[in-house]
């Protein structure tokens, strides 16, 4: 009602009267004129939300709609894909296995003296897996603690 009548009076008189917040009447404004997306817009969105997996956020949404020519930010992205509810699916994360039965501990021989009096006398390794784009692949390495070479 107060939109409707604001060029007949004042805002500030038509919200004295009706009891209402100078701000609200303002904020209800702009959420009005938001709420009018483009149809080509939400389309657009559902279509790279589609052909990437399901993989985009609003980042990378926002960067792939300006590629497209609309003048998106990170944020409009992100109302934009609430609005068209896309929903972005996470990749599983890593999970260890347990080993199975009674796990076989190795003895202590070091005990924390980590500076060998000569080359060659202890060796240590460890083995990591790093992923390489299509698959994991592991890498072991060992490492002479006098020298701290590698040496294999």
């Amino acid at each position: 009602m107060i939109h409707s009548l604001k060029k007949a009076c004042p805002i500030v008189l038509l919200c004295a009267l009706t009891g209402v917040a100078r701000s609200s009447s303002y904020a209800f404004a702009r959420a009005r004129s938001q709420r009018q997306r483009s149809p080509d817009l939400l389309d657009a969105a559902r279509q790279i939300h589609d052909e990437n997996r399901c993989s985009y956020g609003s980042r990378r949404m926002s960067l792939a709609l300006r590629l497209l020519g609309y003048a998106v930010g990170r944020y409009l992205a992100r109302s934009l894909m609430r609005e068209a509810e896309l929903v972005v699916r996470k990749r599983r994360t890593h999970k260890y296995r347990k080993a199975e039965g009674e796990a076989l501990i190795a003895q202590n021989l070091l005990e924390r003296k980590f500076e060998p009096g000569a080359i060659n006398r202890v060796w240590a390794g460890d083995i990591t897996y790093v992923w390489s784009k299509q698959r994991w692949s592991y890498l072991a390495i060992v490492m002479d603690l006098h020298s701290r070479r590698i040496v294999g």
